[in-house]
């Protein structure tokens, strides 16, 4: 519990430190909501959620017996298991900054990465099982989909 709360933390703190910055982007001249307008968006949403993931964690805590937990971790997977849980926040560390890297060096389509991005996050999180595989693509389908309609298409911004 210690660690997840402190990553959330850490998070809200990198997140309040860019709403700062954000704020400080120049008013906007002729469009309405002017340049800071999503990035604070943006960063208000995953304060409001990384707070909402602090309380569940929180509550999990008190509903659930640490030994429950550990026990119910083993009967899953065993050590296995338990070190992909060790290592998955790296793993998702990583598969950002490849995603990130790829946007800028490559020539491949925003779509596409970010397409693939959310599928292969989605199902890592679900431990690569088969079955898991059709809902991570679906996920990834609405999020790329929402993404092109609301920023190309609504918005009409060129997307990287």
């Amino acid at each position: 519990m210690r660690s997840e709360l402190t990553s959330a933390a850490c998070i809200m703190v990198f997140c309040a430190v860019l709403y700062h910055q954000a704020a400080s982007l120049p008013l906007p001249r002729f469009e309405i909501l002017g340049p800071a307008f999503f990035p604070k968006l943006v960063l208000s949403i995953i304060m409001g959620l990384n707070f909402l993931h602090m309380i569940m964690v929180v509550a999990r805590h008190y509903r659930e017996k640490p030994a429950a937990v550990s026990s119910a971790l083993a009967a899953k997977g065993g050590d296995e298991q338990s070190f992909f849980l060790r290592i998955l926040p790296a793993v998702a560390v990583a598969y950002f900054v490849l995603y990130a890297l790829m946007i800028s060096y490559t020539e491949i389509p925003y779509l596409a990465l970010t397409f693939v991005y959310v599928a292969l996050t989605s199902w890592t999180l679900a431990f690569f099982r088969p079955g898991a595989l059709l809902p991570a693509v679906l996920v990834s389908l609405g999020v790329t989909g929402f993404i092109y309609v609301v920023f190309a298409r609504f918005l009409e911004l060129l997307l990287p």
